[in-house]
């Protein structure tokens, strides 16, 4: 179950936390995906970050067409949802990504001009 992992660790490498997320995550639907990333995180917007950057380092390795720079940073903002929120959604659609989905134009999204948002 959730309690015998923990998403906090920092010495896995990108592809076993990607692993990870595959178990948690695989075959869910978008909503479902959050709901679950953002309670094996327990909301942590460090762990939700350090999520992202390992499924960003493997999508560069599986996926020639993935993006270089930066992701922007999430930062609160008074009228989207929650940064964790936010960040959770990344993660999923970095996962799609890596699963071989069709869907640049919203990997775009995680990066932007002016690296903020």
């Amino acid at each position: 179950g959730l309690d015998d992992i923990s998403f906090q660790d920092d010495t896995e490498t990108p592809k076993q936390i990607y692993n990870l997320v595959k178990d948690h995550i695989g075959g869910l639907d978008r909503a479902m995906a959050k709901t679950k990333l953002l309670a094996a995180s327990e909301n942590n917007e460090v762990t939700l970050n350090h999520t992202r950057e390992a499924l960003l380092a493997v999508a560069r390795q599986v996926r020639r067409d993935c993006p270089t720079g930066q992701p922007r940073r999430r930062t609160y903002r008074g009228n989207a949802e929650p940064v964790a929120k936010r960040l959770a959604d990344d993660c999923w659609t970095l996962f799609q990504f890596i699963e071989g989905e069709n869907n640049l134009t919203e990997i775009k999204k995680i990066f932007s001009a002016n690296n903020q948002g």
